[in-house]
């Protein structure tokens, strides 16, 4: 009985660790994809504007639309895999009773300010609340999309231009 329950340790430990590793790697790839969608998607307007014109511009400008919603997308996807490692981990530090590293920014100012007296504690909270209480992720993806809505609307007017409906 001893061994199995020692094993359960062992393979949450590696799981643990597993997790460590894929936050890295998540957050990594979370930095990275709204660079990358803008380094492309600026490169492709570049060609659209300077080299083509009527339909093969706007072909390029939706193609261009199309990447960067799949890239939203997995922007999106990654942030979920991160929520999922985070969670999981918080999961098997309490089933070994261990302190959790604050992860949420309500946490983090806790920890923060927790030997700091209550009124300065308050007036220190009060003064940084609205700015750290902002979540990158929600505003990343929502430059993104809107980001994408520009492209469709920018490849929409080619296409009423070429067309003299405009």
């Amino acid at each position: 009985m001893e061994n199995s329950k020692e094993r359960q340790n062992l393979l949450l430990l590696e799981q643990y660790r597993r997790c460590c590793e894929d936050l890295r790697h998540f957050n990594d790839i979370a930095w990275q994809v709204p660079s990358v969608a803008v380094t492309i998607s600026g490169i492709l307007l570049g060609v659209a504007y300077e080299f083509l014109d009527s339909i093969p511009r706007i072909i390029l400008l939706l193609l261009n639309t199309f990447m960067a919603l799949t890239m939203t997308i997995k922007f999106a996807k990654n942030s979920l895999w991160i929520e999922d490692r985070t969670e999981f981990m918080k999961d098997i530090e309490d089933y070994f009773k261990v302190k959790q590293l604050p992860v949420e920014t309500d946490e983090i100012l806790d920890y923060l300010t927790k030997d700091l007296p209550q009124p300065r504690r308050r007036k220190y909270r009060a003064k940084i609340r609205w700015f750290f209480g902002q979540k990158g992720f929600l505003w990343t993806l929502s430059l993104m999309l809107a980001f994408s809505a520009f492209l469709f609307i920018l490849s929409a007017w080619e296409f009423l231009n070429i067309f003299n409906i405009f």
